[in-house]
């Protein structure tokens, strides 16, 4: 499975969380944290981008997560066979 980020600023991390800043405006000093499993309301100024690698990491591995993502259009989840990509990158080779 691979997936491509859209979106990525309106992924957020707060502590160790992982999740979609939603049903904001850029002037309110909290925002909506939703982690796929849970809703958090965090003040703004707690909470930071999180690292591609960890946000990819968590997307992978967090079912929730992504399918509130892909609802919101924030990714693409593409799924390739193994076998049929070795045998397409074979003709070009």
């Amino acid at each position: 499975m691979q997936i491509l980020i859209i979106n990525p600023e309106r992924f957020v991390q707060y502590k160790k969380k992982i999740g979609i800043m939603l049903y904001n405006s850029d002037d309110t000093p909290k925002v909506n944290l939703f982690t796929g499993n849970q809703h958090f309301v965090i003040r703004r100024n707690e909470i930071k981008s999180p690292l591609i690698d960890d946000l990819n990491d968590k997307l992978l591995n967090d079912e929730a997560l992504r399918d509130l993502a892909l609802e919101h259009s924030l990714i693409e989840v593409h799924y390739q066979d193994r076998k049929s990509y070795l045998n397409y990158y074979s003709t070009y080779n």
